[in-house]
């Protein structure tokens, strides 16, 4: 067989599972199929042990100040246990009639969300990956008055199959999608037109995003609902969906209001989205991943103006044997705090990768890294051993 064909079977058997686990659940009670859901998502906490990181450094980095660590530790459990939730209840939820979706999803903020509309300039729309996403797609273009039509920014599908019946089904309900296909002119037309679209923000933009605050450390972020929002002279509101219940949920609308809509009030706008129900937000990507070859320099573009303000959440650096001035040269010098670290003759390996790991702990907000000697073997095998970064006088990862 073919590289082809077996691709192509790939795709068959993916969506013939698909559609058996959809037609399952779905003659399921959607309240079985959360908390059936919600034991898998705890499953995949337990025996998951790098995602499980990856979503207890998000957290330690967007609660500092404000959770202790044994409150991160519980909001880590949970988020687990509510992406499994989710994930099962998107199923059942994808065969709900109109009459269903109103019993099991509250939406609270229509009338504002409708007067926004009325103002025919459209309205750019900030989402999160966050809770039943099915549900937010089913209940959201009911919401739009009269001819408005609603319409997302969406990444295909890798399987051609699947992708092809997402769009068959946002079709029905009256959703169009958008993706790296179509123009910016075509999306702006679209809000011009009075039409409401919305963007997925809360993930790490990499090179072509724009350096803003969010919760607190400045980081690469999405600017295309400024973009979309300036070019067509639409407001901005996001949405936030919180689970109330087994199988419940409450669809909440949170305007922007008077602020001007550039990226940095986009983010704000986007942590208020989030804030409404944290353990509902799928936190598994590394979103303040350090930079590959240099951890301390920020992708994206330069940060400017207002940007350069808050750094209430610097990138904790723990350093061993390297002298002050040979720390790099890291500009705004307020986004790295140093932490230097006693010496110890003769101490071993376990040991030192002990207390390493003490000190992480001893904050909530996390170590970033650890500046040392390539000459240094010792706190190279210290930092392998429990994971962290290791960076020499030049800022490159050793």
């Amino acid at each position: 067989m073919s590289d082809v064909s077996k691709i192509k079977l790939q795709w068959r058997l993916e969506h013939a599972a698909y559609v058996t686990a959809e037609m399952l659940i779905g003659l399921l009670p959607g309240t079985m199929v959360a908390r059936l859901g919600r034991g898998l998502g705890l499953i995949a906490y337990v025996v998951a042990g790098k995602r499980r990181k990856t979503v207890r450094r998000n957290l330690r980095i967007a609660f500092a100040g404000e959770k202790s660590l044994s409150e991160i530790d519980f909001m880590v459990r949970e988020v687990f246990c509510r992406t499994g939730a989710n994930l099962f209840s998107a199923l059942h939820t994808a065969r709900l009639d109109e009459a269903k979706l109103q019993r099991v999803v509250e939406v609270e903020g229509s009338e504002e969300f409708a007067a926004t509309l009325s103002s025919g300039q459209g309205t750019v729309v900030v989402l999160a990956h966050m809770g039943n996403w099915e549900a937010l797609a089913q209940v959201f273009p009911r919401l739009l008055p009269g001819s408005a039509k609603a319409g997302t920014v969406y990444r295909p599908l890798n399987n051609p199959l699947l992708d092809a019946r997402v769009e068959r089904a946002r079709g029905r309900i009256g959703l169009s999608l958008f993706s790296k296909r179509d123009t910016p002119l075509t999306m702006t037309a679209f809000l011009k037109e009075g039409g409401a679209l919305g963007i997925l923000s809360d993930q790490r933009a990499g090179n072509a995003g724009e350096v803003v605050p969010f919760f607190g450390r400045p980081t690469s972020c999405s600017p295309l609902p400024s973009i979309f929002a300036r070019r067509a002279g639409s407001a901005v509101v996001g949405v936030s969906i919180q689970t109330i219940g087994a199988g419940r949920w409450r669809m909440k609308l949170h305007p922007l209001g008077e602020a001007k809509p550039d990226t940095a009030a986009c983010m704000r706008l986007l942590e208020t989205v989030i804030r409404e129900s944290p353990e509902d937000v799928f936190w598994l990507q590394d979103r303040w991943r350090p930079g590959r070859r240099e951890p301390l320099l920020q992708e994206g573009k330069p940060p400017r103006g207002p940007a350069l303000e808050p750094w209430g959440k610097p990138r904790r650096v723990l350093v061993v044997g390297v002298p002050p001035d040979r720390y790099p040269v890291i500009e705004p010098e307020q986004s790295v705090r140093w932490e230097p670290v006693e010496v110890i003759p003769g101490e071993s390996v376990a040991a030192l990768a002990a207390r390493l790991v003490s000190l992480d702990e001893s904050q909530v907000l996390p170590v970033e890294c650890v500046l040392g000697s390539r000459e240094n073997r010792l706190l190279i095998k210290a930092c392998r051993r429990v994971g962290f970064i290791l960076i020499d006088a030049e800022g490159r990862r050793i």
